[in-house]
């Protein structure tokens, strides 16, 4: 399968434009939740770990022995997701300063750029911002499709539940999804996802790949950013994605590189983040000395702005906004 040139990755600096939560603030609300003082230790093990997908892998990883407190926390996690993601959908665009029809204009860069192949945005996120905002379906069978036609999705269908495929639906998916030529894929899954079995389809934690790896729909999703992220000439646009996924950064890393079974790709990195480029260079490195150094010199473009700068609410394109689109041009 041939992508376009142009790939975007987006995290939670993209949607923390319009209200949505960074790490550090998901730690916050889920700290404060009342829910949380009649729960063991879990209060105590946040106060350990201020990344609390950390917090929340050390009580997966128990969550047999610790079944009420495990519970517990799953339950005030989600509030927080579904708080967050209810600010997200009722967003007064005044109150952002963006303007709507600049992002749209922002996101079809990566819909069709004159390539031929097919049309990627890749998100880290499980919000349902895009889908209402930008009128898109996620890339999913038809029975996961919202209602509504093409541009003018029904926003009330967004708290319906909606069933993963198991692997023999997944595979009659695949072999006419490419139609589409655009597809918004969701590697971490989505609220009010669920698998075959009633679970949540939402992947946190740090143990994302062993989790991914029992989704048939996330593991195709993972499979595809590997193969768009190794092809020759892409540009790997990155939104708010701060860099500390370990297996994301692994499969970005095994692209540049190359492995035992190709070489490694010329892909090139722009970087869309609010965060001192030393600061993110420095923090990188320390994190990840091995993936870091390869990622770091992909890196072709940065640019330190916030969305209101580079879509303001006049609509009148800025010279940040023209300098990112040079650049990726």
């Amino acid at each position: 399968m041939q992508f376009n040139k142009k790939i975007l990755l987006i995290g939670a600096g993209f949607s923390a434009n319009f209200g949505g939560l960074l790490a550090r603030d998901m730690w916050v609300k889920i700290f404060n939740n009342p829910l949380l003082d009649g729960a063991g230790d879990v209060k105590l093990e946040l106060k350990k770990q201020f990344n609390f997908e950390n917090a929340y892998s050390n009580f997966y990883t128990q969550k047999e022995a610790k079944k009420e407190q495990f519970e517990v926390l799953e339950k005030v996690i989600q509030e927080a997701y579904q708080n967050m993601n209810d600010k997200l959908l009722s967003q007064n665009w005044s109150t952002v300063d963006v303007n709507p029809s600049s992002l749209t204009e922002f996101i079809n860069l990566f819909v069709n750029d004159g390539s031929g192949g097919f049309g990627a945005c890749f998100s880290l996120n499980q919000d349902l911002f895009f889908e209402k905002h930008s009128n898109r379906q996620p890339l999913v069978p038809k029975s996961m499709e919202y209602a509504g036609t093409p541009g003018n999705i029904n926003a009330n269908d967004f708290k319906t539940e909606k069933i993963l495929p198991n692997a023999a639906e997944l595979e009659e998916y695949k072999t006419q999804f490419e139609k589409e030529k655009f597809g918004f894929i969701k590697l971490h899954g989505s609220l009010n996802w669920k698998t075959q079995d009633g679970s949540n389809a939402k992947v946190i934690g740090i143990n994302k790949p062993e989790i991914i790896q029992t989704i048939p729909l996330l593991n195709w999703y993972r499979e595809l950013f590997a193969s768009a992220v190794a092809q020759e000439n892409i540009k790997l646009v990155v939104y708010g994605y701060s860099f500390r996924d370990d297996y994301i950064n692994k499969i970005i890393y095994e692209a540049l590189h190359g492995t035992s079974e190709r070489k490694g790709s010329n892909m090139k990195i722009y970087i869309i983040s609010t965060e001192n480029p030393e600061n993110f260079y420095e923090r990188l490195i320390k994190d990840y000395p091995l993936e870091g150094q390869e990622i770091w010199q992909a890196v072709d473009g940065y640019f330190p702005y916030p969305m209101k700068v580079i879509l303001p609410g006049n609509a009148v394109p800025t010279p940040e906004y023209e300098e990112i689109v040079k650049k990726i041009s």
